[in-house]
């Protein structure tokens, strides 16, 4: 991937996301589906200036992390479905 994020963004792809219909084909309500999305993260930007000073990023790259479904700007690079978000937009990194 040539994709390089830019000041807190970082780049994500999904591990895992939440079921919204079972597998009798009953769809599942608006509030499962909202569930937090895992994913991995691939890239990370350098963080964002605040008041001159570089504030330093606290996800890096292979973390994994949870996320809401409807954050940040989802696409196609390389024929992988990644996800560009902020470092705001992520809820929890998960401990190994």
């Amino acid at each position: 991937m040539n994709l390089k994020p830019l000041f807190d963004r970082v780049i994500v792809q999904k591990i895992h996301q939440p079921d919204t219909k079972t597998k009798n084909g009953i769809i599942l309500p608006t509030s499962v589906a909202e569930q937090p999305i895992l994913a991995k993260v691939l890239s990370v930007g350098e963080g964002k200036f605040v008041d001159g000073k570089r504030e330093p990023m606290q996800v890096k790259a292979n973390d994994q992390i949870l996320f809401h479904e409807f954050c940040g700007s989802e696409f196609v690079s390389d024929g992988e479905s990644v996800i560009i978000l902020r470092q705001g937009d992520i809820l929890a990194i998960l401990s190994k």
